[in-house]
């Protein structure tokens, strides 16, 4: 069973995910770790890219069928840190693509968001009604058939 709904910028296109595929996540994240499906086709996905670090940036685009681009996650507005206005996202120096191996109707996207615990408490004090905008780390995976890959992972607290 999920800890919270999808976090309100996902809501109207995420879907809970099969019950066996979140205790799977849950078994490596935690049982306070939620799961989705994207609903929207995608074709693939592009992150933006820090060079001074040499690592993928906070912010993660669905680009879908038609090439329409949906932000999946960017750090400076979701997750805790976003929350809190505390990510300096910094200028977008580089985008890179991700590479999915299947089809878009050969898989699924399943977008895994971590909680702490203190979800509840952190909502109430920016005066929200919405604990599951409060996580702590993003996961992104592509399921074809019963196998799950890990393809984007953003610790946001």
């Amino acid at each position: 069973m999920s800890v919270h709904k999808a976090p309100r910028h996902l809501f109207a296109i995420a879907s809970p995910c099969d019950p066996d595929i979140l205790n799977q996540i849950q078994e490596e994240y935690g049982e306070n770790t939620t799961a989705f499906m994207l609903m929207v086709p995608t074709k693939r996905l592009e992150v933006s890219w820090d060079k001074a670090y040499n690592e993928v940036g906070g912010i993660l685009w669905g680009i879908d069928l038609r090439d329409g681009k949906t932000v999946l996650f960017d750090a400076a507005r979701h997750g805790y840190n976003g929350q809190f206005d505390l990510f300096d996202g910094g200028d977008i120096e580089d985008v890179r693509d991700i590479e999915l191996l299947g089809a878009p109707s050969e898989r699924a996207l399943i977008i895994v968001f971590q909680y702490g615990g203190d979800e509840t408490e952190y909502a109430k004090e920016c005066s929200s009604e919405n604990p599951e905008d409060f996580f702590d780390w993003i996961v992104v995976y592509e399921r074809i058939g019963k196998v799950l890959r890990k393809v984007y992972e953003f610790e946001c607290a």
